[in-house]
């Protein structure tokens, strides 16, 4: 399987780290403007010496013969990335948000499902142990219907790149982060939203000018139930790790919560006080995408998640823009399981 990575701005590391675990997959080439990034990414024991290098995506793709291509661009330059590889029958993963405006996301779904190519994103928190066993919890009613849920991610500001400080190359905070938020709380309790208010600003970093250093989502489930998300880019730099992820489900019965650098999962019900579960050991991202490729498994985020996720996050967006709740449209499909 001929395999191929275009642009190196986000989780290509889920492709590179699951290639060297694939024998009969080969990374033949890689994209990127950004020659530092191009000059590193050598030291993968992914890359070898039969890997080509690009600064253009084009040429890349009129060269090789390719299977599955990774698209990780600035993420409002990667529609056309992914029109193209529709357009010549590739296989495709794709970084987080599929893409930047709902405009996009129309013309980028007709033109995959219209080639019948295989597409799935980034979602690589879906792989995490404690979350996929809270899942499974969930999914078992282990604490009944889920009610409240709330999902934190808190990351260090660091030193952001350009393309992250303009609204039209970025995207926003809530796309780029409280994608991972929202995709958490939907995937696990198998719950959809009819509805969501937002706010976003960027009070303490003018340095970063278009790019938001906190935002707050408000969903309201298609069982009546709600889920709020929290974003920042506050958290101190003496913080022990960049980021400080938090997942809590309230439900009739009971709640499970992931907290802490170790991500420890804890279930408490009405019959039994709070105490640890153990997660089970997880494949690897890439590892089960090309496995569903082959027909051998479902892979855990379909076409249909990312469209839907892109198009939350979009609508959450324009909620915390022009000040007003959005009506989200009836899903097509509910989360994979």
């Amino acid at each position: 399987m001929n395999v191929a990575l275009i642009g190196l701005e986000g989780h290509q590391s889920a492709m590179l780290e699951g290639i060297v675990q694939l024998h009969d997959v080969q990374l033949v080439a890689v994209a990127s403007d950004n020659p530092d990034k191009l000059q590193a990414v050598k030291r993968s024991p992914a890359v070898t010496g039969d890997t080509w290098l690009y600064a253009d995506w084009r040429e890349l793709l009129e060269q090789h013969d390719l299977d599955v291509v990774g698209v990780c661009t600035v993420n409002g330059e990667r529609a056309p990335v992914l029109l193209e590889c529709a357009r010549r029958g590739v296989h495709i993963l794709s970084e987080k948000p599929l893409v930047t405006t709902l405009e996009d996301l129309a013309t980028v779904r007709a033109a995959i499902e219209g080639a019948g190519v295989r597409l799935s994103m980034l979602m690589t928190m879906r792989f995490e142990p404690a979350f996929k066993k809270m899942h499974d919890l969930l999914r078992q009613g282990t604490i009944g219907e889920p009610v409240a849920a709330s999902a934190q991610k808190s990351y260090k500001l660091g030193d952001r790149p350009e393309w992250m400080r303009d609204r039209a190359t970025f995207g926003g905070v809530i796309p780029f982060v409280g994608i991972h938020a929202l995709d958490l709380v939907r995937w696990t309790t198998g719950c959809e939203f009819t509805e969501v208010a937002a706010w976003h600003s960027n009070v303490a970093h003018p340095e970063i000018r278009d790019m938001e250093d906190n935002a707050s989502v408000l969903l309201r489930m298609a069982n009546g139930g709600t889920a709020t998300l929290r974003i920042d880019y506050l958290r101190p730099t003496m913080a022990p790790t960049h980021g400080d992820d938090r997942l809590r489900v309230a439900g009739s019965e009971g709640v499970l919560e992931v907290l802490g650098d170790d991500r420890r999962l804890t279930l408490m019900t009405h019959d039994q006080g709070p105490y640890a579960v153990a997660p089970d050991p997880e494949e690897q991202f890439f590892v089960e995408f090309v496995r569903s490729l082959r027909g051998e498994c479902a892979h855990r985020i379909s076409a249909a998640d990312a469209y839907r996720l892109t198009e939350i996050c979009l609508q959450a967006r324009a909620a915390a823009d022009e000040g007003r709740i959005v009506s989200l449209a009836p899903v097509r499909e509910h989360p994979s399981r």
